[in-house]
This record gives structure tokens, C-alpha cells and sequence, in this order.
């Protein structure tokens, strides 16, 4: 089933790239070369994939051996404290961050997932992805993330306005 859903993935990235279909005719190739595990990924957590391609854009630039400053790793720049939030609330089987894209972004769409959860709407879960769940208390750096995200996403076609999170 995982590689019929990759195969059928993989020919739609192919059809639309050319097609000037919404979203993903504008994403760079570094970040479309990763839809068939963006699409999974959406399909897996609710997020949309054109949110989850933003992420990976402004984390890692679609760069797979990217590392962080501060630790972070791969595509979706976790942390390693980051995976095992997510491995302590039952959303990957993985203690490690993955090596391999396709991981890499499920585990950080859950992430995403667990931090929408906490925080109830789009813009706060994105700066907890930022700098940690904090609560309420989150700095400039933050908000130019979160505000970044959200731009960036809307220019591959994903609407902030009309979308909502998994539980409102």
C-alpha cells in the first residue's frame, strides 16, 4: 500500500510540475522533489502539504544532510529533544531522527501536528516548531518564522484564511 500511495505520488509530481497546477508548479525543485513524501505526509497528519513544503523551504532549503546550528537535522530540521516528544506521545516509532526524507517529514509534520495540538491555531504552532513549546511566551524570532511559513506557503497556494487546524 506505501509504495502504490509513493508510485501514485510520484506520477502526480511528475504531471503537475509541467501543468501549472496550483502549488506545486511553484515550488522550487529542491522542495517539489520531496511531494510524494510532503503528500504522505499531508495525508497521514491533516496538514496541508503545501504548509509542510514552507517548513521544509525555510528549515533546510530542501536539503536532506542539512544540520542546524543549534543541532537541528535533515529536511524538517528536528531536534533530537523535538523526537522524542513526538516518540513520547505515540506519533512516530523513531527515538532518532530519521536519515531518509520521507521520515524526516512525517516525523516533522507530527511534530507540527503535536505543536497545533498544544496551541490550537496555525500561527502559535509554528513558533513552538520554532523554538519549542513555550506557551504563550515567544519571542520576535518566532512571529518572523511563523510569519515567513504562512507567506511562503501562500505562494505555493495554501489559503491561512480558509485553513483550519486538525481540532477547531
Amino acid at each position: 500500500m506505501y509504495i502504490i500511495a509513493a508510485i501514485i505520488a510520484g506520477i502526480i509530481y511528475l504531471f503537475s510540475k509541467g501543468s501549472g497546477s496550483k502549488g506545486l508548479s511553484r515550488m522550487p525543485d529542491e522542495i517539489a522533489q520531496w511531494y510524494p513524501a510532503l503528500y504522505k505526509a499531508s495525508s497521514t497528519t491533516g496538514i496541508d502539504y503545501r504548509l509542510l513544503a514552507s517548513v521544509v523551504a525555510q528549515e533546510s532549503g530542501g536539503d536532506l544532510q542539512a544540520i542546524g546550528s543549534a543541532g537541528e537535522i535533515g529536511l524538517m530540521q528536528m531536534k533530537p529533544i523535538a523526537q522524542q516528544d513526538i516518540y513520547e506521545n505515540n506519533l512516530t516509532s523513531r527515538k532518532d531522527v530519521a536519515a531518509d526524507g520521507w521520515n524526516q517529514i512525517q516525523d516533522g509534520a507530527a511534530f507540527l501536528k503535536l505543536q497545533l495540538k498544544r496551541t490550537g491555531n496555525l500561527y502559535d504552532a509554528l513558533r513552538a516548531y520554532n523554538q519549542g513549546y513555550q506557551g504563550s511566551r515567544y519571542n520576535s524570532k518566532g512571529s518572523d518564522y511563523a510569519n515567513q511559513v504562512i507567506q511562503r506557503a501562500g505562494t505555493y497556494g495554501f489559503d491561512y484564511r480558509s485553513w483550519k487546524a486538525i481540532n477547531e
